[in-house]
């Protein structure tokens, strides 16, 4: 008899058993990896809107600084504005729409702000650190941002090191940004 068979013939039922063991085994292997790039598409998703927010940092920025609608009058004015809304009135909707944006706009440069500063001290310890932060504010917040070729002249290094510098500062910022939901996202 051939060695690699097993001489004792199996029983139906444990061929079932093994058989349903195995396709289970298969399933659950498959939807961890199917968990595993959905995840990975969210993480990617934030890195990119990370960048978005990033590149229209000094956009925001300035309607933040010039905006008549402020956090603070947000909070001091909703009682306020529960009163004047008519629910027949749909222009209400549109300054309401408007109000909202404002100081979404300003919560989310606050935080940027802050989180850049974080970026900043923890980066202030190490040289290549420092100079990835550096090349992200000259890139994106600095008020005349540079190019790919102007930051690589100035730090004296290849453009490709930029992009993986400003990929690094981005994904760093990323954690800032979104905590722990990052952090647990990026295994």
């Amino acid at each position: 008899m051939n060695e690699g068979i097993n001489e004792k013939a199996l029983e139906p039922s444990e061929i079932i058993k093994l058989a349903a063991a195995e396709g289970a085994k298969a399933a659950l292997e498959k939807y961890k990896k199917e968990q595993q790039k959905e995840l990975s598409k969210i993480n990617d998703k934030r890195l990119h809107n990370i960048k978005m927010l990033l590149e229209n940092y000094r956009d925001f920025k300035q309607c933040s600084e010039n905006a008549k609608y402020s956090v603070e009058q947000a909070e001091n004015s909703i009682d306020f504005l529960d009163l004047m809304w008519d629910p027949y009135n749909r222009s209400d909707l549109e300054v309401e729409s408007i109000k909202i944006s404002a100081v979404k706009t300003t919560i989310m440069v606050a935080h940027i702000d802050g989180m850049l500063k974080t970026l900043e001290k923890l980066s202030s310890n190490n040289e290549m650190d420092m100079r990835k932060y550096n090349i992200l504010f000259d890139r994106y917040i600095a008020d005349v941002p540079l190019s790919i070729n102007k930051i690589a002249k100035k730090y004296n290094i290849e453009r490709r090191t930029v992009y993986y510098d400003i990929d690094i500062a981005v994904s760093r910022m990323a954690k800032l940004i979104f905590g722990i939901d990052y952090v647990l996202l990026d295994k």
